[in-house]
């Protein structure tokens, strides 16, 4: 019994002290991976149904817009090397200071070719979609419910077959005795398509959550009463026209006519629609019997009431969603330029969204099944100020800071293949110390010869 116990006490002190041990980091994801104890552990910190029935009104026209700018642009895929290993024709002109994605500056992006498996896995995810749904749809849930997911099916090689982005109302994390082991499926269709995948094969994309590490938050969470304004007011003007009674005419009789017939009043009113209502009938004059007036009528519909209240709502809700009015098809007098929105709408509301998609794309996608010098990337969606470009552009020349083939690249052309296109500009009214104007090129360290007064000429010499 005794050596029972010391072999027990043995195995007992070792785990102790491999606890003891343990990274924090690694005892902090064991804090994310437990939940309540039940099969089905509740990840959820808002209603996602309730989120993703909202992708309406104006939460619409800003989701929609973003998930559109994200996904018209392909990301880039890139290797990340020493800039002493870059060739320069092979970056088809890529500005390290424009990739939305961390870079040490002896980095540089050199792009992977078309027939790389990761490329051709996100230019094609699956059979039905394409690299344009993929991106679509990820941003969309992640504005919707904040957190988006990725199911990539693996081969029997541990590689990803297929990429498809899970509705986030449809997803619940899954495990037992309180520990996350996957994800369930189940289809608002019905529990009857539940599918379990395994946590390995799945992606999450979340928007940070100060009340949970699973869940993210949602933007519709955040503005939710003002969303509620927005339908409430939508809603009232719907009714108002339902409902309302907008006479544009009124009809008086005089005194001889207190209280006319049903069968009367449907007589006049049956001869006033026939002869003056419609488009042939504009601006006809207006015939009436002795002892009855015409008064017209400015009524307005109730919805007059809320033009404020709806416009402030709509500007709070777009600029929840960082997407300025022009942006989302509204010019108005009192708006900035559309110039300068357009720069504050990629600067502030899609930099940051795409960053944060590719930083994730990057990190569980690319690493782990590709290298861990591979990168996904935007570049910086901010559009260029030309005329600043080519002031820059300008300089560079006068200074034999650039050269033909950099020049040629930056405008989206095929580089010379001559030595001299990869050789600095060098302007026309200057010249290298070492070079005299117009001679050729003298030996720095070799004495120029001093300059001797000319010799009269002879007639030895004539000989």
């Amino acid at each position: 019994m005794g050596l029972i116990s010391a072999i027990s006490n043995f195995f007992s002190k070792g785990k102790k002290e491999e606890e003891k041990k343990k990274p924090a980091s690694r005892e902090f994801e064991s804090i994310l991976e437990w939940g309540y104890p039940f099969p089905t552990i509740s990840s959820w910190t808002g209603s996602r149904y309730e989120q993703v029935r909202a992708f309406k009104r104006w939460n619409y026209i800003a989701i929609d817009t973003r998930a559109s700018t994200i996904a018209r642009r392909a990301p880039n895929i890139s290797l990340v090397k020493h800039t002493s290993k870059v060739d320069l024709k092979k970056t088809r002109g890529f500005d390290k200071r424009k990739a939305l994605t961390p870079l040490m500056t002896h980095e540089a992006l050199e792009p992977l070719p078309e027939n790389h498996p990761l490329v051709r896995l996100l230019k094609d995810p699956n059979e039905p979609d394409t690299g344009f749904s993929l991106w679509y749809e990820t941003s969309m849930f992640l504005d919707l419910c904040g957190i988006a997911y990725w199911w990539i099916p693996l081969s029997k090689i541990g590689k990803p077959e297929a990429i498809w982005v899970l509705p986030s109302h449809w997803v619940h994390a899954y495990g037992t005795h309180g520990k996350i082991e996957g994800w369930e499926l189940r289809p608002t269709e019905g529990n009857y398509l539940k599918k379990f995948i395994p946590l390995e094969e799945v992606i999450v994309f979340r928007s940070k959550n100060p009340i949970s590490k699973i869940d993210g938050k949602s933007k519709l969470e955040a503005i939710d009463n003002w969303s509620d304004v927005q339908t409430s007011i939508d809603e009232s003007r719907v009714q108002a026209f339902r409902n309302g009674l907008f006479p544009t005419v009124a009809i008086q009789f005089d005194g001889s006519l207190n209280d006319p017939t049903d069968e009367m009043l449907r007589r006049i009113e049956a001869k006033l629609i026939s002869r003056y209502v419609g488009t042939t009938n504009s601006n006809k004059p207006l015939w009436l019997p002795p002892g009855v007036k015409a008064i017209p009528l400015s009524i307005m519909p109730n919805q007059m009431v809320w033009g404020e209240n709806a416009k402030e709502t709509r500007n709070n809700i777009l600029a929840a969603f960082k997407t300025p009015p022009a942006v989302a098809g509204i010019f108005e007098s009192d708006q900035l330029d559309y110039k300068s929105q357009n720069q504050a709408y990629y600067e502030h509301g899609i930099n940051p969204h795409a960053s944060m998609i590719s930083q994730v794309v990057t990190e569980c996608l690319a690493i782990p099944f590709y290298g861990k010098d591979i990168r996904v990337w935007w570049e910086d969606f901010v559009p260029d100020d030309r005329e600043q470009r080519e002031r820059e552009i300008k300089t560079d020349m006068m200074i034999s800071g650039i050269t033909t083939n950099e020049l040629r690249i930056m405008r989206g052309r095929e580089p010379y293949p001559w030595s001299w296109a990869d050789e600095p500009f060098k302007p026309v009214n200057m010249e290298p110390l070492t070079t005299p104007a117009g001679g050729e090129h003298q030996d720095p360290d070799v004495k120029p010869k001093p300059n001797l007064p000319e010799q009269p000429r002879t007639n030895e010499d004539d000989r």
